[in-house]
């Protein structure tokens, strides 16, 4: 399967469509996926077997991760990111075993006693 690891998605689609077509072949880890709506599916399908440590959010949970808001701020910067706000749930919740060693930006990972869950460590 196609492989997701520290990433941060956001459905910029068109309206009603998932932000993940995966179908099951996605393997996922330390991945924060934004749903494009309340009462939308956030995935076509159960990620792969595997995956892990994932928040889903703002549409309905169909991923098979963790429905939780995920605390991030708007898009910033030259190549767009949306960073954690202060007491996000995904700072330290990701697994260090599979955490990238930098994050988007090129800071070093983790930043505390665990990886951040998303492209940027806070």
């Amino acid at each position: 399967p196609a492989t997701l690891n520290n990433v941060t998605m956001t459905s910029g689609g068109a309206a009603g469509v998932p932000t993940l077509n995966n179908v099951g072949a996605v393997l996922a880890t330390n991945t924060v996926i934004l749903g494009p709506a309340v009462g939308v599916a956030i995935c076509a399908g159960a990620l792969a077997g595997g995956s892990a440590d994932n928040v889903e959010f703002n549409g309905t949970p169909t991923c098979g991760a963790a429905n939780v808001d995920p605390g991030l701020g708007g898009l910033t910067g030259a190549a767009p990111f949306h960073y954690a706000i202060g007491g996000a749930a995904i700072i330290d919740a990701g697994n260090n075993a599979t955490c990238d060693a930098t994050d988007q930006l090129g800071a070093g990972r983790p930043v505390g006693p665990a990886c951040d869950i998303g492209a940027i460590e806070y």
